[in-house]
């Protein structure tokens, strides 16, 4: 080996499998002794115990007297941050040393090396208070005490084409030299011969060698070999091996035409403009250095077009005016095989920049020596020079990185992974990597992917795909319709629209059905739009004419996923195999098999499609659509509806389009006629109110404010929903209104209440609606009763409470009160002809009452006087209620309001303490 080539020093300490973190720095800490005792140090003390934390090493300098504090960081996986330095500069000065010495394996963070930095540029002593020893200072150190053997000095074969990395090895058995050497095939490194630390004697004993493969370092992925002759057979064969994992990774497929449920091809992408431009901004900021982040993130749930995205977004890096500024290779991670695929993809990508012409260099001639140093290696080290030179980005994309969070083979990857990213971070040179990150699915928290998604999450920059707007699902039904070479009806576009609610796979899913049904059936628009389409049916379509053997692998492939070609043709027979592919269910990609898409794979493995929050905003009061309701258990026929109802024609055709899309009604729009779809009235409620109680808006309310929740203004409600609406599609007036119309649908339900004040909380357990005539509608709240007021005492309103649940009710003159606080209260529907909009559960009518008068606002005004205020009486809360509600009403009416509402909070403050409020 030539004494001028450039080494690039590593240090690790590895351990046993099962071993702690806490053995690993005890074996750093042991070194650390040993060179402390050479450097002449005495009382050198470890795990010390002093005021406040716990310091790795004490000692004092035998020449000196000078106390020395050292800490040791055995990492591997990521760097030294500035916290570390300023923690031990923080010690050094609160417990008298004289001098703070960091050992580490892990180079500086920038923001630590900008530390080191500062110091180094002040006066002599003071530049003795700090001293740092990174793995290439550490192993000077060592080789200058006559530890260990210099590394530029040690003898290698010249059989072996080795890398310039030289590892320390720090064991509990000794230390040793790793040299790793690269496949002449493959260009990665795939063998490991090891040498005495302190001899530079190759260790030929292939006990020693095979333990020492099997501790935790970057290196363990490779073949370590105990002799030349091994190296000929072992080699050769690893080096194959590699070369057949790099020609098998695949890049992100694309769809052969537009009914492909394969991700789409740029000419079919549509929307996410704005993304697009944002991401490319982000490569622009790395080139023109205002950013150091070099990781990304584009996240979305199931089916929101990742992969679509990607591919676009590669298609937008070929253009001209940006082919020149980036490259991107973004790779389908389903096709890794074994934790090399880290590095195995990264050099890949940089073949593919030179095979593309985006940068000069001689094609598969860069070497990447393993995920933790990938640019060790002076091929690669030319390169970064070129990006830094041109001003150029390549990036690295991990596409469906979570897919393989379910093999247990490749557990090891992410830890690949995490190193990767860690040097990648480190280097911040023009070297981006990004992955696509499913939102909805669930990784546990002690599988290794978890922590390496986590670990970066404040160290990367994170774009997340939105729904698709209006305009979006406009653009792909013009798409259909230009496929089709014909004009989508205004209707079936409405509906196609409406039922895809910006999901963009619900919404390719209903094309793709009806593309495939018009390109043979031209006339059948009208038939399409007969009815809601039922998105399972369109699913179990998928199915319906496969036989037994192709369901079971079918079935096989999706548990497996991404499953190996072989294993499968080898079970189920390469006919059966094509048959699926033939049918578009399952795609191969570089010998693993998965089927088209993994919200079908969720389908044939559970048979359930996909929850899906809807988003739909009814266009029709409810009170129009109960009106209808009732009246299709006599007639159906839309004219026939229209003269018996008064109402418009466009009236009757938002309403059934309403209650289409809420799964209660059919509507036959050839023969005008809409008809229940359930044979009960309570059946019918009772999918109208699933239709709701899933609504995406709803969850966005529960996800804020809490399940449950209490007393939200109505203006909040609507700024908190207003961010749900694309701002292109709607005006402000629009959001409002579909703000006031879903509550509206909502309170119909029982699922909110809304008080006299425009306060909303949402009800939880309600029973609901037995019939039409149960639903919470048409009552508007008059001027005059927007405020509860406490008109009668809770013992009578308890007791018209009880006789109201008695059949045959009918109110005497003595309940007018206690019936308007029902009113205010919103559990009757009149005072005229009362009836119990929302029954009390038995046995706990006063509690249940309770919990309906503590949400009310004149009561919570009231307690929050009393609660800052003990002399508070009932002029004071007449006066405020009067500042809420603007009666002008005389000051002897103020102090009869106050005293009704100040009666209830008493009885509220005695449920709840036994000790009452005396009014004043």
């Amino acid at each position: 080996m030539s004494n001028q080539t450039v080494l690039d020093i590593e240090v690790e300490v590895t351990v046993k499998d099962g071993d702690s973190s806490t053995q690993r720095g005890v074996l750093l800490e042991s070194l650390a002794k040993r060179v402390l005792v050479a450097l002449q140090h005495d009382y050198v003390n470890t795990s010390v115990r002093v005021t406040g934390c716990e310091l790795d090493i004490i000692a004092t300098d035998r020449q000196t007297g000078a106390r020395v504090v050292v800490e040791c960081k055995a990492y591997r996986d990521r760097t030294i941050s500035a916290d570390v330095l300023t923690k031990m500069l923080g010690n050094l000065v609160v417990h008298d040393f004289q001098s703070a010495w960091l050992i580490t394996t892990a180079r500086l963070g920038k923001d630590a090396s900008g530390i080191v930095s500062n110091m180094q540029a002040k006066s002599i002593d003071k530049r003795q208070i700090l001293r740092v020893y990174e793995p290439k200072e550490l192993v000077e150190l060592l080789v200058s005490i006559g530890q260990i053997k210099d590394p530029n000095q040690l003898e290698l074969s010249d059989a072996l084409q080795t890398l310039p990395n030289r590892t320390l090895l720090i064991t509990d058995i000794g230390e040793f030299w790793a040299v790793s050497a690269i496949g002449q095939k493959s260009g990665v490194a795939d063998t490991v011969i090891v040498l005495e630390a302190r001899s530079g004697q190759q260790v030929t004993n292939p006990a020693l060698v095979q333990q020492l493969s099997e501790r935790d370092s970057n290196l363990r992925e490779l073949r370590w070999i105990s002799g030349e002759g091994e190296f000929a057979a072992v080699g050769a064969l690893a080096d194959a091996s590699l070369k057949q994992e790099l020609d098998n990774i695949a890049s992100v497929p694309v769809a052969d035409d537009w009914s492909d449920y394969r991700p789409a091809r740029p000419e079919d992408f549509v929307g996410r403009d704005d993304l697009l431009k944002n991401i490319i901004g982000f490569f622009d900021e790395i080139t023109t250095h205002k950013t150091s982040t070099r990781l990304l993130a584009i996240k979305a749930p199931s089916g929101w077009g990742k992969s679509s995205f990607l591919i676009k977004l590669r298609a937008t890096c070929t253009l001209p005016k940006f082919r020149e500024r980036v490259f991107l290779y973004a790779v389908d991670c389903r096709t890794a095989s074994s934790p090399r695929y880290p590095e195995l993809a990264l050099k890949r990508c940089l073949d593919e920049a030179i095979k593309d012409g985006f940068i000069s260099g001689d094609e598969n001639a860069c070497r990447v020596a393993s995920a933790g140093r990938p640019f060790s290696d002076s091929s690669v080290q030319a390169i970064l020079q070129q990006l830094r030179e041109q001003n150029k980005v390549i990036v690295l994309f991990f596409d469906q990185f979570e897919e393989i969070t379910t093999k247990q083979e490749l557990s090891d990857l992410f830890i690949q992974i995490k190193m990767l990213c860690a040097a990648i971070e480190s280097a911040s040179e023009n070297i981006v990597l990004g992955f696509s990150w499913k939102t909805d699915g669930s990784i546990p928290t002690d599988h290794p992917a978890y922590h390496v998604w986590h670990s970066f999450s404040d160290r990367r920059r994170e774009f997340e795909l939105p729904l698709f707007s209006r305009r979006d699902t406009s653009q792909l039904l013009t798409r259909l319709s230009k496929e089709l070479k014909q004009p989508i009806e205004p209707g079936l576009r409405r509906l196609l629209s409406e039922h895809c609610q910006g999901y963009p796979w619900l919404l390719k899913k209903l094309c793709v059905h009806v593309f495939r049904v018009l390109q043979t059936q031209p006339a059948r628009q009208r038939e399409l739009l007969e009815r809601a389409l039922d998105v399972e049916a369109l699913f179990r379509k998928d199915l319906a004419d496969i036989d037994s053997v192709q369901i079971a692998c079918l079935e096989k492939i999706a548990k497996d996923s991404p499953a190996d070609h072989f294993k499968i043709a080898e079970q189920f027979g390469d006919p059966t195999i094509d048959a699926l592919m033939q049918r578009r269910l399952v795609i191969r990609n570089a010998g693993k098999l998965v089927l088209y898409w993994d919200i079908f794979r969720d389908f044939v493995l559970s048979k359930q499609i996909p929850a899906i929050p809807t988003r739909y905003m009814p266009v029709s009061p409810p009170a129009t659509a109960k009106r209808i309701l009732e009246s299709l258990s006599t007639t159906g026929q839309l004219s026939t509806l229209a003269t018996k109802l008064g109402l418009e024609n466009g009236t009757l055709d938002n309403v059934a389009r309403d209650l289409v899309m809420m799964g209660v009604c059919q509507y036959d729009r050839k023969k005008k006629r809409l008809s229940l779809v359930h044979t009960s009235q309570r059946e019918t409620l009772l999918a109208a109110s699933r239709f709701f109680a899933s609504h995406a808006l709803l969850r966005k309310l529960v996800d804020q404010f809490g399940r449950g929740f209490r007393g939200v203004s109505l203006a909040t409600v609507e700024r908190t929903l207003a961010c749900e609406f694309a701002s292109q599609d709607y005006t402000k007036k629009t959001v409002h209104a579909l703000t006031i119309r879903l509550i509206a649908w909502l309170q119909a339900f029982g699922i909110v209440s809304v008080d006299g004040a425009n306060y909303m909380s949402h009800e939880v357990n309600q029973p609901l609606p037995l019939d039409f005539s149960k639903l919470r509608i048409g009552l508007r709240r008059s001027r005059g009763n927007k405020l509860f007021m406490g008109e009668a005492p809770p013992s009578r309103v308890l007791e018209v409470l009880t006789r109201l649940q008695a059949v045959g009710y009918s109110p005497k003159p003595t309940d007018r009160n206690p019936l308007y606080v029902l009113l205010s209260l919103r559990l009757i529907s009149s005072t005229v002809k009362p009836l119990l909009i929302e029954k009390p559960p038995k046995g706990a009518e006063t509690a249940w009452l309770a919990s309906k008068v503590v949400a009310q606002h004149s009561v919570r005004v009231a307690r929050d006087l009393i609660r800052n205020d003990q002399y508070v009486g009932a002029l004071e809360i007449g006066e405020a209620l009067e500042s809420l509600a603007h009666r002008g009403v005389s000051e002897a009416s103020k102090r009869r309001y106050g005293s009704g509402v100040l009666v209830w909070v008493n009885w509220l403050h005695d449920l709840t303490t036994g000790e009452s409020i005396s009014p004043l």
